[in-house]
């Protein structure tokens, strides 16, 4: 991704599709461990499906910090804030039926188009990578270790006499 690009350096733009492309390989690697075994091959090995889960939680380890690093970067290049907030002053279609006030009382404000493009993708990035991303010390990671562990192979049974 960064050979063409050896003597002209990319946009912000176009450092944040390199990361989109990472983020949807990481995701279909995800979605390929969890699709049902193909016809006449058996249950997978648990095994294996549990080398795969845990290159998945490093994968998206290693995104994460990607993702932090572009942000970090994409501030420290813009003059200014990226983007900030301000009091929505004007009734919407929404706003108007209801008795409940203002829907979306705060609204927010970017350098350009361009910039809230960048955002967009961005959150949008960050909101489908966050799906896959695991924390070790959750419920679902330890569920899902004992769920490989146990249901798919399960402990021989031991013989209590």
């Amino acid at each position: 991704m960064s050979i063409p690009f050896k003597d002209r350096p990319k946009s912000a733009f176009q450092r944040l599709l390199d990361l989109v492309i990472q983020v949807s390989d990481t995701v279909a690697e995800g979605y390929k461990m969890l699709q049902p075994p193909l016809e006449g091959t058996g249950v997978p090995d648990p095994s294996l499906m549990l080398a795969v889960l845990f290159g998945l939680i490093d994968r998206c380890w290693k995104m994460d910090t990607l993702l932090q690093n572009f942000y970090s970067t994409l501030e420290l290049e813009t003059l200014g804030p990226i983007y900030w907030p301000e009091l929505s002053s004007e009734i919407g279609e929404v706003d108007a039926g209801t008795d409940l006030g203002k829907v979306f009382p705060v609204s927010f404000k970017f350098l350009d188009v361009g910039m809230a493009h960048i955002c967009l993708i961005y959150c949008t990035c960050s909101l489908f990578h966050s799906k896959w991303d695991v924390d070790c010390n959750s419920n679902e990671y330890q569920e899902s270790i004992w769920l490989v562990t146990h249901v798919l192979n399960p402990p021989a049974p031991q013989n209590k006499c």
